[in-house]
């Protein structure tokens, strides 16, 4: 027996490492990468959708079977296994998975497409929980 959770969540997708500026401590000087505002409302909005969908709000057990689908009205370039990371770490931040390092099988889909086919970006996430079969 298994469980499976299922996510449709709109907007262009944020890659996480091409909007972490790099800031400096006041007190040590030494710097750390920080979160760009477009970055965290990135966050906040992928986090605000999850939250409105129906997946029971119980956290999956690992280990996690996953499949990440993206899907843009452009041709431009975008790396799916960039894009990827902001996805997991909000999963994982609304408790629907309880480690992204648990994902045993991920695969990744693009489709790029032409604005007449496609109206507006969106991604969506299937996880389901392997359990032994005793």
């Amino acid at each position: 027996m298994f469980k499976t959770a299922y996510f449709c969540i709109f907007g262009e997708p944020v890659v996480k490492k091409n909007n972490r500026p790099i800031y400096t401590n006041s007190k040590t000087k030494k710097p750390f990468v920080g979160k760009s505002e477009k970055l965290s409302s990135a966050e906040r909005n992928i986090m605000a959708q999850i939250a409105r969908h129906d997946w029971g709000k119980e956290t999956l057990k690992p280990p996690y079977h996953v499949s990440f689908c993206m899907v843009l009205p452009h041709n431009r370039r975008k790396d799916v296994s960039n894009a990827w990371e902001i996805y997991a770490d909000c999963l994982q931040k609304m408790g629907v998975i309880s480690d992204d390092n648990d994902i045993i099988v991920l695969n990744m889909v693009k489709f790029r497409g032409q604005k007449k086919q496609i109206e507006a970006p969106f991604v969506t996430i299937g996880y389901t929980e392997f359990q032994e079969v005793k």
